[in-house]
């Protein structure tokens, strides 16, 4: 990783919006825009692949654009995401789809605006509290302004409502639902290809490797606080509902369109 990268990751600066043009050049936002199929996704573990290739069975893909979005919280081996892309150009190597370099992005101060500064309102005006949510919400929304400035009208997300039988908060159907629901307000498609993907064998069957869910990607410190002693999950939709319509997909849509406010 070049040390550009790596002083981005140490300092995590705003950056959805303006990115320089050694990371983003102007000849490739060119290409990007004179080519038709060419797609968002976003980095992380297997799943983000899986999407991706799980798409691409019913869809024509030219291009891949690749994003890694930092957030407050993550913790772990930055180099494995750049490992994983390489498994990716390699397994796509035969189909002439052209791997773009990936484009890093990332607000804490979006974060903790939409996550970490909301436990009493959350708790009084929705009666619960995870930053789980609105985080995932956070990583898929922070691509909008990208995808807007490149004329891609697709992203590629790994999210499933089902883990083997596990229920993540951040993935059950009303929260997948409201981050489809922010990116249609901007034109573009949220696409979760793995959505009623349960079984982590039929995740490997898609990757055409061995590789258990969790690892090669990075971790929360705040992974799992929605996890009651007995091991389930307790929640209301209604409220998640509430949470996303009236509070969170309101503030990420205003916070993306100020970002945007600037012609591209």
């Amino acid at each position: 990783m070049e040390e550009r990268l790596k002083a981005i990751l140490l300092r995590k600066p705003e950056l959805i919006a303006d990115f320089p043009p050694w990371m983003l050049p102007r000849d490739d936002i060119k290409r990007i825009r004179a080519t038709e199929d060419v797609v968002i996704i976003e980095v992380a573990g297997r799943d983000s692949f899986a999407a991706l290739f799980k798409y691409m069975e019913n869809h024509s893909v030219k291009g891949v654009v690749p994003t890694i979005a930092y957030t407050a919280t993550e913790y772990g081996d930055w180099i494995s995401l750049y490992d994983n892309l390489d498994y990716m150009k390699d397994h796509l190597r035969s189909l002439s789809v052209h791997i773009y370099s990936p484009v890093f992005m990332g607000s804490p101060a979006l974060w903790k605006r939409v996550c970490g500064s909301i436990t009493a309102i959350s708790l009084a005006k929705f009666g619960f509290y995870t930053p789980c949510i609105g985080c995932h919400l956070y990583l898929h929304g922070i691509r909008i302004p990208l995808a807007l400035q490149l004329g891609i009208k697709t992203v590629i997300a790994g999210e499933r409502e089902s883990h083997d039988s596990a229920i993540k908060i951040n993935q059950i159907s009303v929260s997948l639902d409201g981050y489809i629901a922010l990116f249609k307000l901007f034109g573009l498609s949220l696409e979760m290809p793995l959505r009623h993907i349960s079984k982590g064998s039929e995740i490997e069957s898609l990757l055409g490797i061995s590789w258990e869910g969790g690892r090669r990607q990075l971790d929360c410190v705040l992974s799992g606080n929605y996890v009651g002693e007995n091991g389930c999950v307790a929640y209301s939709e209604e409220s998640i509902q509430k949470y996303l319509n009236d509070f969170a997909v309101p503030l990420m849509e205003e916070y993306i369109r100020k970002a945007i406010a600037s012609p591209f």
